[in-house]
This record gives structure tokens, C-alpha cells and sequence, in this order.
């Protein structure tokens, strides 16, 4: 009676006619007592329990498969064992196709994209066409299965022997992730069995995919902090070689000095000590920025400035190094630059100094280095400048301009015992560019040369002072 739901006084004494006996108690108290009945109620109650627990031991069967594949297997077979489970998840359901889609954007977001799909032979005949409506998904996050009969609802999303489409959302840890949509070519319905089979595929699969991407974002920030600790356990060792040989070189010639008798001496002893302690401190001072930029602590400050002067400023620096290699240097700014900007003037120096100084370094003796400033666009009082170092240098291969502009990084171990340097420099000038409003990058052909570009904001301010210098147009040689 349990089995066929037959639990108050009125069924179990209703006759149906089925197997000739007055009515259901009847029935069963002939099947108590042995007596022979023809196929009857009873038996179809067992049969369909038999076929329901066999369905069940199929559905459970089919689960665990899912997982033992989902977890044990290799990257570079896994999406084709997931779109496997998908196939035996479609033929156990009996449908024509199943995928997986993923919520797309933040939690407010109608956008879903498919992640898995199995869609047998002829996928172009049972794929859905365009986007999901905004009302389904709606629904879905309200934790509500969809039926659909594609051929009177949205009939445009399907193809034309599609006829029933049953959608099942997803939902983990409360937060609804995306939905199995399951489709059929024939118009049926979907038991509660199928139902709740499908949303537990679905939920084993979504676990999958997420933790494999969790292991990928945890192998991937490994390594990435591998990277930085062997970096900076580089850069650590470039600092000591920094700052140890400026001091030698400082105890060394002031030794050397107080010994000295001759006066040309003296002086030849002060300009190294000089040189030196120049060095030094420019160590000292990317070492402080760098400090600033990892405390995010970095700060501008703005303040009217001639900005032809800034540059010819910038060329003084650069003018012994250049001048001592034999080296070419030219310049040429836009004449439509306002004389007189409002910006930092010293922080933007400073990231042409690095990239003019870079240039000289890694540019054999009577090449060619070029700078040039011109103007991109003004938007009210704000302008846009793009500025351009261009060498004949060595060049940079594409693997290594990715690490050029990360903090305690060289373009190669090589370059800091070869040429020196604190590997700070780049990544000082890109925040410095950022916080200016720009972005900086690097194009390069190794052998050929490099170009650095940055762009940057600043306001155009009244020039107070009527006397100009004449350094529009291209300045040759500047030395």
C-alpha cells in the first residue's frame, strides 16, 4: 500500500477493475495469503520500485564517475573527460544535448557564457543562437528551474527541430554561478529525478572547474612569489655590489688623498670621491623611491615650470656621459607644447634622465640616441605629451621587455655585471608616468636599437615671462 500510495481507508478499498478482485485490500489480502492473481497493482508497484532503484544506482553510478574523472584527471585531458561526462550525462537523461554555462560580469549581470557543452554530431542543429533573456536568467538566480517549449517561447534562440529546453541553475555557498541547460528534439517533460540528477552533475562539475582554477591561481602565485623572492634576492645582491663599490672607492681615494703630497693629486683623488659619492647617493635615492612605491606612499608634486628649460636640463646631465662615447644626440620638440606647464618637473626629469642615461649606457661609442617631445591632444587646460628615447643600442628581446618595468628586475642577470646598475630605475619611471597619468612602453628590436615611449598629463599655465628660448625644431648635437 505504501508503495502505491495507497494510505487512507477510501484507496486502499477502491476497485479499479484491473485484476478482477472486489477492490485494492482485496487484492492484496489474495497476495498475503499466496493465492494465485494475475498482473496486478502490486506487482506493478514492485516493478516500478525494482526499475526506480536501478534508475537511482544508474544516476549514482554516473555521479561518481563525473567526480572520479573531474578530480583525477590530467590538465591536458580535462576538458575533453568533462564533455565526455557531459555526453553520458545526455544519454542518461535521454536529451539530445547538455552544457554548462558560467554567469558572466558581476552579481547584477545577464550575461552567461557557456563553459562545457556536449551537443552530439550535428552541434550547429541543438545549439541555442544568441543571448540568453534577461527574465531567464532572473529566475534562475531566484533558485527556479525553467521548462521551456522553444517552439512558442523565444522560438528565435533555437534552431527548428529543437522542441524542449530545461534549464537548472547552480547555485554554491548561496551565490548563484550559472546554470545545465539540457535539450531535446522531442516535446517531453523532465522528472524530478532528472531534475535533481542534472543540478548534481552540474554543482560537481562547477566544483571542479573551480578548484582546478583555484590550483591554477595557487600554482600561478607560487611561482610569481618564487620569481619576486628570487628577484629581490638579486637585487639584494646588485645593492651590496652597488653600495659597496662607491664606498670602497670613497675610503680608498680620501686614503690615498691625505697620503698625497702633490695638489693634482688631491684634486685627481676629490674627483673620484666625488664621482662616487654621486653614485651613491643616486643608489641611496632609488632605493628611498622604491620604498615609497612599495609603502604606496609615493607623491607628486605640481608646480609651474618652464618645460624647453626642463629639457635642456636633462640634455646637461646626459652631456659628459654622451660626449665621452662619441655618441650622437639630438632633439626636437613640438612647437605646439606650451612654454610653460604645470606638473613635477623634477619627477619628470628624473624618468628622462633614467631613459636618456639607459641610452648612453647600452649604446656603442658614435651611435645615435634621440630624444623628442610632442604634443597628442588638449582637452580644456590639460595636456597630453608623448616623449620618445629612441638608441642604435643592443636592443631587447620581446621575453625580456616583460620584466623591464617590474621592481628589482633587469632585462637579463648579465646586464647588472656587465653594465651595473640597481634594476630599479624603469620600474621608478613607470610609476611615476602612472601617477602622471600616462603609461610607458618599450619597442625593440635586439641588435637594432630600442625606443621608450611615455605619455603624460599636465596643465598648460600663462607664461608670465616674455622672453622664450629658441628651442623649438630639432637641437643637433647638443653638447
Amino acid at each position: 500500500f505504501l508503495l502505491m500510495g495507497k494510505t487512507n481507508f477510501v484507496k486502499q478499498n477502491f476497485n479499479c477493475g484491473a485484476c478482477g478482485s472486489d477492490s485494492c485490500r482485496d487484492m492484496a489480502r489474495k497476495v498475503a495469503l499466496g493465492v494465485n492473481v494475475p498482473y496486478n497493482c502490486v506487482v506493478m508497484a514492485h516493478d516500478e520500485a525494482k526499475h526506480e532503484r536501478a534508475r537511482n544506482a544508474e544516476y549514482l553510478s554516473l555521479i561518481r564517475n563525473i567526480g572520479d574523472n573531474l578530480f583525477s584527471t590530467e590538465d591536458a585531458s580535462y576538458a575533453a573527460q568533462v564533455e565526455e561526462s557531459l555526453r553520458v550525462l545526455s544519454e542518461t537523461v535521454g536529451c539530445s544535448a547538455v552544457a554548462i554555462w558560467r554567469r558572466a560580469g558581476g552579481p547584477d549581470s545577464a550575461q552567461c557564457k557557456r563553459v562545457f557543452g556536449w551537443y552530439g554530431d550535428d552541434p550547429s542543429s541543438v545549439s541555442i543562437h544568441g543571448d540568453w533573456p534577461a527574465e531567464w536568467i532572473e529566475r534562475l538566480k531566484n533558485e527556479e528551474r525553467i521548462l521551456i517549449n522553444a517552439r512558442v517561447d523565444h522560438a528565435s534562440l533555437f534552431p527548428n527541430n529543437v522542441q524542449t529546453l530545461f534549464i537548472v541553475p547552480i547555485h554554491l555557498r548561496g551565490e548563484f554561478w550559472g546554470f545545465v541547460d539540457a535539450v531535446s528534439i522531442v516535446d517531453r517533460t523532465f522528472s524530478q529525478e532528472e531534475a535533481s540528477l542534472l543540478e548534481a552533475a552540474g554543482i560537481l562539475l562547477f566544483s571542479g572547474i573551480l578548484e582546478r582554477e583555484l590550483n591554477g591561481s595557487l600554482v600561478t602565485a607560487k611561482e610569481e612569489a618564487l620569481a619576486g623572492t628570487r628577484a629581490k634576492s638579486d637585487f639584494l645582491s646588485r645593492m651590496s655590489h652597488e653600495i659597496r663599490t662607491p664606498m670602497n672607492a670613497i675610503i680608498g681615494m680620501t686614503h690615498m688623498g691625505k697620503q698625497a703630497d702633490v695638489l693634482d693629486r688631491k684634486d685627481y683623488c676629490l674627483d673620484k670621491i666625488s664621482n662616487a659619492s654621486s653614485h651613491l647617493l643616486g643608489v641611496i635615492n632609488d632605493i628611498l623611491d622604491m620604498s615609497k612605491i612599495e609603502a604606496d606612499e609615493f607623491e607628486l608634486s605640481a608646480v609651474p615650470s618652464r618645460y624647453e628649460q626642463m629639457l635642456q636640463n636633462v640634455s646637461n646631465v646626459i652631456n659628459f656621459r654622451e660626449n665621452e662615447k662619441k655618441q650622437n644626440f639630438t632633439v626636437h620638440i613640438d612647437s605646439r607644447i606650451p612654454a610653460m606647464l604645470e606638473g613635477d618637473d623634477q619627477r619628470l626629469t628624473q624618468v628622462l634622465t633614467n631613459l636618456l642615461s639607459n641610452a648612453v649606457k647600452f649604446t656603442p661609442e658614435e651611435g645615435s640616441i634621440r630624444l623628442s617631445a610632442a604634443l597628442l591632444g588638449e582637452d580644456g587646460d590639460t595636456c597630453t605629451l608623448r616623449m620618445e628615447v629612441t638608441d642604435t643600442g643592443i636592443g631587447i628581446t620581446k621575453e625580456q621587455q616583460k620584466r623591464l618595468f617590474q621592481s628589482f628586475e633587469q632585462a637579463e642577470s648579465g646586464t647588472a655585471r656587465k653594465f651595473g646598475g640597481t634594476g630599479l630605475g624603469l620600474a621608478i619611471s613607470k610609476r611615476i608616468v602612472e601617477l602622471m597619468g600616462g603609461n610607458i612602453w618599450i619597442e625593440s628590436v635586439p641588435g637594432k636599437g630600442s625606443s621608450f615611449l611615455f605619455t603624460v598629463q599636465a596643465k598648460r599655465v600663462l607664461d608670465t615671462d616674455a622672453s622664450t628660448s629658441a628651442l623649438h625644431g630639432d637641437m643637433q648635437s647638443i653638447r
